[in-house]
């Protein structure tokens, strides 16, 4: 029955639905049924994950929950796994649509993205060569900070990924992220405050990348002179 229950999950909600009217229930907290959510989620397959989210699965999973492997399995417990969020997981589906589609379930119902602490799996070097490559790590974070994931450095994420991507200097994605910091309606006071943060973290960047560094920093600094000074229209 359990193996039954995680090849369903891979087959749809209309599989699930036909299980359940057998007594085969896709129940919260089980470890069959937490693959089958988690392989929802990965795939992009939004009617599944709503149809396991009304079964009562939390949008939320703890980090036990996380440990399951879309296909069965356990991941090691290390800091390089990959355990943040199901927003993540979604976030790096093969399709951008499902992706999206997926992520919008998700925060209906519930889903913290305010919890994001790290770059999503997909910007590691220990990634799959699937997974690691500029055009979809863009993807993923762009489709994150649309949703409200914080680009600011005072935030665990915003800090994270200011790091990543200044250590490997990818200008599209530093130009993301400002861009989504410029749309915040934020203070001049909380933009300065953060401007300040973003001039410590670079000294840690410096470490690794002298012109990623400071890219951001001059990026910063122009955006908050710009705000002070708006040119008048």
């Amino acid at each position: 029955m359990k193996t039954l229950l995680t090849a369903a999950g891979k087959g749809g909600a209309a599989m699930l639905h036909f299980l359940h009217s057998y007594g085969v229930k896709a129940c919260p907290g089980e470890f069959e049924a937490q693959t089958a959510m988690r392989s929802a989620v990965v795939r992009g397959d939004s009617v599944t994950t709503e149809y396991l989210l009304n079964q009562g699965f939390d949008p939320n999973p703890t980090a036990d929950e996380l440990m399951v492997l879309p296909c069965g399995g356990r991941f090691e417990c290390d800091e390089d796994s990959p355990l943040e969020s199901y927003l993540v997981d979604a976030a790096q589906a093969a399709s951008s649509e499902a992706a999206a589609a997926t992520l919008d379930i998700l925060l209906r119902y519930g889903a913290d993205i305010g919890r994001l602490e790290k770059p999503p799996w997909c910007w590691s070097s220990s990634a799959p060569t699937l997974f690691y490559y500029p055009e979809r790590q863009l993807v993923c974070l762009h489709l994150l900070l649309e949703r409200g994931a914080s680009p600011l450095p005072e935030t665990k994420f915003g800090a994270s990924m200011l790091t990543e991507v200044a250590e490997k200097y990818r200008r599209e994605a530093i130009h993301l992220l400002l861009s989504h910091v410029e749309k915040r309606d934020i203070s001049l006071d909380d933009l300065y405050r953060n401007l300040l943060l973003v001039k410590k973290l670079s000294k840690k960047w410096m470490e690794e990348n002298i012109q990623g560094s400071w890219y951001i920093v001059k990026l910063w600094r122009r955006l908050y002179w710009r705000k002070r000074y708006p040119v008048p229209t």
